[in-house]
């Protein structure tokens, strides 16, 4: 999960055709387009919880729709989510019940480098020293998106095993290497826990 900044893109015109409570479902499909596009202006390729790279994607509510029937058309409670059921947006709505959704983060409200640090073993856990709040929320975030299953964890550690040898960088300059770490950014999954793996094989003085 990373920053994402939902003031740079508008919000589609679109939802101001639907009122506050009206059936999702009755969304026309054109306009479903329309707000794919503009979430994925936002966040890229990458669903907006887990980071995988979408293929099969639905557009996600933070809030439950059933829960919070008046944010079912509002623009700030969208995100693009990855399908997989055993985790992200599918596993918060039908695997977990007993959580408030003012506990998870929220990648366009909070910055998840201060709850959450990813490790090389593929797993995701509080950051080290957070206030009691902040790993409170990590925990809740972790345990709903459920962000620590297995195929997520196998997916990350098999990631950045490719980027473990960090001599294969040393002989790009640093303008070379800032292109090539936003290239792998855009292209390739999980590029948080691949950030914060490769700053924590950087030298110090870095």
């Amino acid at each position: 999960m990373r920053k994402l900044d939902r003031t740079k893109v508008p919000a589609p015109p679109c939802l101001n055709e639907y009122d506050k409570g009206q059936n999702w479902n009755q969304i026309k499909p054109e306009h479903k387009q329309q707000i794919r596009d503009a979430l994925t202006l936002m966040q890229g390729r990458h669903c907006a919880y887990c980071e995988r790279l979408r293929k099969d994607e639905e557009i996600e509510h933070f809030r439950p729709k059933n829960r919070f029937p008046q944010l079912t058309f509002e623009w700030s409670n969208l995100f693009l989510a990855c399908k997989f059921e055993d985790s992200c947006g599918k596993h918060k709505d039908h695997a977990v019940r007993n959580y408030s959704p003012d506990d998870l983060i929220d990648p366009c409200i909070d910055d998840p480098d201060e709850f959450l640090k990813f490790y090389s073993d593929g797993h995701v856990q509080p950051v080290r020293g957070a206030s009691p709040e902040k790993e409170h929320r990590a925990k809740e975030t972790i345990r709903v998106f459920n962000l620590n299953s297995p195929s997520l964890v196998n997916a990350r550690r098999n990631f950045l095993r490719q980027y473990a040898d960090r001599t294969a960088f040393e002989s790009l300059s640093d303008e070379d290497y800032e292109a090539m770490l936003l290239d792998i950014y855009q292209k390739e999954p999980f590029p948080t826990a691949l950030r914060q793996w490769l700053h924590s094989l950087a030298p110090p003085e870095l």
